[in-house]
């Protein structure tokens, strides 16, 4: 899968914050590889029955590092961030999508139901390593980061627990990542950065 990225890079000033702002380092597929897994999640959640909201092609995902959720994202956090990132060195590798299933999520509260992501789960050689080297560079830069790493790349969120199920595997290309700024609850990302996978 290659061809031009399924994004735009418009480093544009965030709206006005009003549920909190999230800091993070993912992978974007590039557009073919976005198309197949929006038309497979598609497929998946018409089969399933599932009332699930989609997420956009263009917000398509592999997660490699939470780095936090803010009720004001500091500029400083940005710039370890960033900084943090231009010192990681990697190759590009394959990422190998082989399950699905549902997380916990948000939990039922206030009379809302639950809101479950459906992500694809992933692997490969690659994703562990560059998860390991970005958590080494972001903590020497004194932030804090999760341990715990699951290669994932949400679908859908929905109220449906969906057991752990394989599928027919699906690939493509990391060959870049970036830092991205979501402001919650607007569906709406500002990416900040990029940074190839060159070696």
């Amino acid at each position: 899968m290659s061809g031009q990225y399924a994004f735009d890079f418009k480093g544009s000033e965030p709206p006005r914050r009003k549920r909190g702002e999230r800091l993070f380092l993912c992978i974007f597929p590039e557009l073919a590889a976005a198309s197949e897994l929006h038309a497979f999640g598609s497929r998946f959640i018409r089969a399933n029955a599932l009332t699930s909201k989609r997420l956009e092609r263009s917000r398509l995902h592999l997660s490699l590092s939470h780095i936090g959720d803010y009720p004001r994202l500091k500029s400083s956090r940005i710039y370890a961030a960033g900084l943090a990132a231009s010192e990681v060195s990697a190759s590009a590798f394959e990422v190998r999508l082989h399950a699905i299933r549902s997380f916990d999520g948000r939990p039922p509260a206030a009379g809302k139901p639950p809101s479950r992501p459906l992500v694809l789960l992933g692997d490969g050689e690659g994703l562990p390593k560059l998860h390991g080297t970005l958590t080494e560079a972001l903590r020497e830069k004194g932030m804090r980061v999760a341990k715990q790493f699951t290669p994932h790349l949400t679908l859908s969120y929905g109220e449906a627990a969906v057991p752990l199920q394989p599928i027919e595997p699906m690939q493509f290309i990391a060959k870049e990542f970036a830092l991205v700024h979501s402001m919650l609850g607007q569906g709406r990302y500002n990416i900040l950065g990029r940074w190839p996978l060159t070696g």
